[in-house]
């Protein structure tokens, strides 16, 4: 089964609507709805109250817009994303333990073709310094050592952490 990816604005538009219903069951704790003024912090209810008679014609509104927020959309991203990606044993979001490992390889993979490429450098001076006569035979052996010290020190650091 597809369905297609909830975009962010899709997010914050579902997110931005429910922190108002929230702030609208405060606000209705205090003040009948007849008496309910809704200010700048409420940028969709407040214009839903204003085109609205009454109580029952507001709700019918806020059914109305809830019904253009794709949020079974939005839901179902995020039960698929967790399900498919989170560690379920863990009570704070982490990513699955097949994941991280996956993400482990990926990083071990690019070390590794990293040190392909110096290993391909070494060899390159190698072959040089194995045709190479006099002062340039010198000068490439020595910066081959470098390079292999180098190498050496760097792979000692990292097989520390």
């Amino acid at each position: 089964m597809k369905i297609a990816i909830t975009s962010e604005k899709e997010i914050f538009t579902l997110n931005d609507f429910l922190t108002e219903l929230e702030n609208l069951k405060d606000e209705l704790y205090y003040h009948d709805f007849d008496r309910l003024e809704l200010d700048e912090s409420f940028k969709v209810l407040s214009k839903i109250k204003a085109s609205s008679e009454d109580a029952e014609e507001f709700l019918k509104k806020i059914c109305d817009k809830i019904d253009e927020i794709p949020f079974t959309k939005i839901l179902f991203n995020c039960v698929t994303m967790l399900q498919n990606c989170a560690d379920l044993t863990q009570t704070t979001l982490d990513f699955h333990p097949n994941i991280k490992k996956g993400l482990e390889l990926l990083e071990r993979q690019t070390e590794l073709e990293h040190w392909e490429q110096r290993c391909k450098a070494a060899e390159a001076y190698l072959n040089e310094i194995h045709h190479g006569t006099g002062d340039n035979k010198s000068k490439l052996y020595s910066e081959w050592v470098q390079l292999r010290d180098q190498t050496l020190k760097t792979t000692n650091q990292n097989d520390s952490h």
